[in-house]
């Protein structure tokens, strides 16, 4: 160490000073000057030693996010770091020396004048949030710890603090306390009865306003209440036994019967959802009222009978008149065949042999019998039982039941359209067939096929064997059936909306369905409109051993 630097040291000392140094230096058997010299070293060692210690404690702190400041009493800030120079969008020295007052929002500096006097009179660390609002509008918070510094004799002369951001949080716990609200709103405002219970205990946590009015105890009563007092005594065994099976688990919703506090009971359909209520295992109930929806069950199935029996009524009226409209129409053509042979008898009776008259006369009768057998039908029609046809098969010869059909239809249609009827079966061939069923089914398709055709137009009967059946087929080139209507074609009393201006009963295809499956037989069509429709009945009532090989 240098002289001069040892001397100005002892020229700092007071005599009384210097006489401590001898008596010391004595002690420790050396100089006065080897022990100012030893001091002095041992002093800058310290000095080094405080340097380093304040460079690693400002290290620590500039590296910290969170923000660090000290401030005096008054409060003017003497150190910020760089986290709060950041956060406050300003520099160390337009910080240093200035209060932070200006830096909070104006509502809350009361606060915190309050906090810095709390700490002047215990230093111990307090926590407390504050608000401030950048320029830009964006409103912050940050959570500060603070803690006093005092001198040797206890007085706090500085104020430490460490703040961090937790706008975050906040705004986290603004939106958790609105969904608490709104869902408080949801719950005590609602129009049904809702409840929570605790699942171990089936004790009611809480209730809303619809359950007290509805069920009449009020809310304290409740919370004295557990589930099982809300349900009627003869539900109450269902549900306890329900309640006790392994693994219970309620899904969707359970119909019971619950008790008011005047004892009245009501029907309730019940919907649960389990929740979290704190360190409760709970379920949200909610119960429905179904009163009024019974009533409402009961009005609609009255009300559906009602609908029933009047549709019966319109069913049994629709047949009446159908049945009318049948008499009078459908019957009209045998009496057409029936007058004109009265007419051919009365006129020209002297001019025909007496064969000829037996044969008008026999054909007559035949057409009598025709209507006796079509009355019942029809009457087998308008009550719903087709099955009642009488079946009475016979072996028929096929070709000439079908000329006799064909001539009587040409009679019918008087002659407007030619009727032409193709056979590929040799002459002689025969089947076992009720002839009364097949004029039905021939005689009804000829008859529509000329009254849905313009005159002139041909109609043509087909008449077939293949692989067994007896294959019949009417083709006409009228006016069709339109696609959309063609699958109700053959229910009773259907008529497809491009005919309603042509007389007919909607009866006839009804029974000549009927007529081919008592034979047990099918039938099939295809039409397209305005260019004519095609019918074709297979029945398997060939007799193998009657019929001859088809003509080639």
């Amino acid at each position: 160490m240098s002289l001069t630097r040892l001397n100005k040291a002892k020229a700092m000392l007071s005599d009384q000073s210097l006489d401590k140094l001898a008596h010391e230096a004595a002690r420790r058997n050396c100089t006065v000057d080897d022990l100012v010299e030893r001091l002095l070293s041992d002093k800058s060692g310290i000095e080094r030693a405080l340097r380093e210690s304040e460079e690693r404690y400002r290290g620590i702190v500039e590296s910290q996010i969170d923000l660090v400041c000290r401030y005096t009493t008054e409060p003017r800030l003497t150190f910020v770091n760089d986290a709060y120079c950041a956060y406050f969008r300003k520099t160390r020295e337009e910080l240093i020396g200035q209060s932070y007052i200006p830096l909070i929002d104006e509502d809350q500096h009361e606060a915190v004048f309050r906090r810095l006097r709390d700490c002047q009179q215990d230093p111990r660390p307090r926590v407390a949030e504050v608000r401030s609002t950048s320029p830009n509008g964006d409103v912050r918070w940050i959570e500060w710890v603070d803690f006093g510094i005092t001198d040797d004799s206890g007085k706090v002369v500085m104020v430490q603090a460490v703040g961090r951001e937790i706008t975050r949080v906040k705004q986290i716990e603004d939106a958790l306390r609105a969904n608490e609200h709104h869902y408080r709103v949801l719950f005590e405002y609602g129009p049904l009865p809702k409840w929570v219970y605790d699942t171990e205990t089936l004790k009611i946590l809480d209730v809303n306003r619809a359950a007290v009015a509805e069920y009449g105890f009020s809310r304290e009563e409740f919370l004295h209440m557990d589930i099982r007092d809300l349900v009627a005594p003869e539900h109450l065994a269902e549900m306890q036994a329900r309640m006790t099976q392994p693994n219970y688990h309620i899904e969707g919703d359970l119909e019971s019967q619950h008790v008011r506090k005047d004892g009245t009971c009501f029907d309730v359909e019940i919907r649960s959802h389990e929740i979290s209520l704190g360190k409760h295992r709970a379920r949200l109930v909610v119960a429905h009222d179904l009163t009024l929806r019974k009533q409402l069950e009961q009005e609609r199935i009255y009300t559906s009978s009602l609908e029933t029996a009047l549709a019966k009524d319109r069913e049994i009226l629709q047949l009446k008149e159908s049945f009318l409209s049948i008499i009078s129409h459908e019957l009209r053509t045998p009496l057409t065949v029936i007058m004109s042979g009265v007419n051919i008898l009365s006129r020209y009776h002297d001019k025909l042999t007496f064969e000829m008259q037996q044969d008008r006369l026999e054909r007559i009768r035949m057409q009598v019998e025709r209507m006796s057998h079509l009355i019942d039908d029809v009457l087998a029609v308008s009550r719903g039982q087709a099955d009642q046809i009488e079946f009475r098969p016979a072996l028929t010869l096929v070709q000439d039941l079908c000329n006799e059909i064909a001539e009587y239809a040409r009679i019918v249609d008087q002659n407007r359209h030619p009727i032409h009827v193709d056979f590929t079966l040799l002459p002689g061939s025969s089947a076992m067939l009720d002839k009364r069923l097949i004029e039905h089914i021939l005689i009804n398709l000829l008859t529509n096929a000329t009254k849905y055709s313009d005159n002139g137009k041909p109609v043509n009967l087909g008449v077939s064997q293949n692989k067994g059946e007896l294959v019949f087929t009417v083709r006409d080139s009228g006016i069709g059936i339109p696609e959309q209507e063609q699958e109700r074609l053959f229910q009773p009393f259907f008529r497809a909306n491009n005919v309603t201006s042509i007389d007919g009963t909607g009866l006839g295809l009804v029974i000549v369905k009927q007529s081919v499956e008592r034979h047990g037989g099918t039938i099939d069509f295809e039409s397209h409109l305005n260019q004519g429709t095609s019918f074709t009945i297979r029945l398997p009532a060939i007799d193998p051993e009657a019929v001859h090989p088809a003509a080639h």
